[in-house]
């Protein structure tokens, strides 16, 4: 195949693979983003009793009772509101290392009623829900194991999701559209929301790097080889799209987070004033600093009295968790261009005010955590240093290319020299033979290669390796020059190969006749010394051999 139909073959492969790499990085961005913002969902909604729960997102902890419709686990045969089943078998390979592999994979769930102190609500899952708990039970009979996972009566579950006035009780639900999360966690919630960070970061890390890698493909495709265009242009693609994804991000959670703060405010004014209203008593409204262990308030009992303080402290923690948020940077300089302002605080008695604080300070910042993760973070840093000096050297070998002048054979000097021209031989002297192509050759690398292993195990080993050349001469119009290829680098347009049973054979070669690019030391003959010769330079320095321009 030519150079030019195989080059017109590739460019469709290329675009392809362009349109490919920024799809997925975008696609990747999108979802750090929703992480970010879920997570956020969860540091901005307090934890509230249940009998003060309020229509809304809300974040509850409480214990599992069976609802009307029970059901058992299908193995171990125990009562649950939620179980996944696990079987597995056991495999074995041609190494004899072993792994499992799913047989069958089974999920279901039931509506229960999630019960606390202060009263209870109805927990209604959905498709929809992320269940997270770690696996309860498991058993191993013969090459088989049998897992399960299980929401159980009398366990203790956090659940994050929509709350919604029912015939009798709030409901929790999940049906209603919207970007929350739907979390039903045998975890604490500072472990979720490690967890929901985690893969935030994981994700923005893997649509920035896909981003990275469609600017190279962009520069690959394009001819694109300046460092200063390169760098360029990527800076300004990855600040667009974190500006893009960031931005918009900000603007929807603030936005969603002071809608939310209206219906909180609203829902938790109506409910008390409800209930006041029924007793005979006037509510002025959440403006005011009432507490309602005084007079006007005592024909309530005792239990009423602290659900209506719970559901106005909760309204406060609300309105203090979305300021912090909006205060943060940059929040508080783009929020007045959204035209979205800060909350207003409403007024806590004394005894609630200490309530309010206590509640406050157990609202922490998320961090992920981990020793793994510090070492995953060092490694990266290690990784991207090399790779660094490696890209800034090979600039450095570029600069040479493109800054030495090409020399005729007849004005080669002493030093770093350039040559172009056409392979040739001495006179008499017998061309090498491929040991694949049996062409005639300069010089060729040959490699033997073995298959061992089996499946995900499978992997090629070098068995035998060869390196032949010999002397040759560059050509041009003017004259001959010696070149000794022994070290070079060599980069070819000739690559032959073939498969034979488990083994697999590669050659590279230069052959006679072949356009060549010459790179390196040009430094006395050896043997008489009496003329130049193209030889291996010091360490450092620039030594290629090459077919292309």
């Amino acid at each position: 195949m030519s150079p030019g139909l195989k080059k017109a073959l590739l460019l469709p492969l290329k675009i392809l693979l362009l349109l490919f790499t920024i799809f997925l990085g975008l696609g990747l961005g999108e979802v750090s983003f929703d992480k970010i913002r879920e997570f956020r969902q969860l540091e901005r909604v307090p934890r509230t009793e249940l009998g003060a729960a309020l229509p809304g997102l809300v974040n509850l902890s409480g214990r599992v009772v069976m609802g009307s419709n029970p059901m058992t686990s299908p193995y171990f045969k125990r009562p649950c509101v939620y179980y996944r089943f696990v079987e597995e078998v056991e495999r074995r390979d041609s190494d004899g290392k072993t792994s499992w592999d799913t047989v069958q994979d089974l999920e279901g769930f039931r509506d229960f009623y999630l019960e606390d102190e202060t009263g209870r609500v109805e927990v209604l899952p959905t498709k929809d829900v992320m269940f997270s708990l770690p696996a309860i039970q498991e058993r191993q009979v013969g090459k088989r194991r049998y897992r399960e996972w299980r929401i159980q009566p009398k366990d203790e579950v956090f659940v994050f999701g929509y709350a919604m006035l029912g015939r009798e009780e709030i409901q929790v639900r999940f049906d209603r559209l919207g970007a929350y999360t739907r979390l039903i966690s045998k975890y604490a919630e500072s472990e979720e929301r490690g967890e929901w960070a985690l893969k935030s970061l994981l994700a923005s890390w893997g649509g920035l790097a896909f981003l990275a890698f469609s600017v190279w493909i962009l520069a690959w495709t394009f001819g694109i080889h300046r460092l200063l265009v390169y760098l360029g242009i990527l800076t300004f693609l990855i600040t667009a799209f974190l500006a893009w994804f960031g931005f918009g991000m900000m603007k929807n959670d603030l936005r969603g987070g002071y809608e939310r703060l209206e219906t909180v405010t609203q829902g938790a004014d109506g409910e008390i004033a409800r209930v006041l209203t029924k007793e005979g008593i006037d509510w002025p409204g959440l403006g005011t600093p009432l507490s309602f262990e005084s007079a006007p308030f005592q024909r309530l009992d005792s239990k009423e009295r602290h659900r209506l303080r719970r559901m106005r402290v909760d309204v406060a923690l609300s309105i203090a968790l979305f300021n912090r948020q909006r205060e943060a940077v940059p929040e508080r300089w783009l929020a007045p261009f959204w035209k979205i302002g800060k909350a207003t605080q409403i007024p806590l008695p004394v005894e609630d005010r200490e309530f309010f604080d206590r509640e406050m300070a157990k609202f922490k910042i998320t961090r992920v955590e981990g020793s793994w993760l510090l070492i995953i973070v060092v490694a990266s840093g290690l990784v991207s240093i090399l790779f660094s000096w490696l890209g800034f050297r090979q600039v450095r070998f570029k600069r040479w290319i493109e800054n030495i002048p090409t020399s005729k054979t007849k004005g080669v000097v002493y030093g770093l020299t350039e040559l172009a021209g056409v392979v040739g031989l001495p006179k008499g002297r017998a061309p090498l033979r491929g040991p694949i192509s049996q062409a005639p050759c300069v010089l060729y690398r040959y490699r033997v290669q073995e298959r061992r292993g089996s499946g995900k195990n499978a992997k090629w080993v070098t068995i035998e390796e060869q390196n032949r050349d010999l002397l040759f001469l560059a050509k041009d119009h003017e004259g001959e020059f010696s070149i000794n290829p022994e070290g070079a680098e060599i980069l070819s347009r000739h690559k032959s190969s073939k498969k034979e049973g488990r083994r697999r054979y590669t050659e590279s070669r230069l052959e006679v006749g072949d356009p060549l690019y010459a790179l390196g030391h040009a430094g006395i003959e050896p043997i008489e010394g009496t003329s130049l010769q193209l030889m291996q330079p010091e360490a450092g320095m620039p030594w290629l051999l090459s077919n292309y321009s």
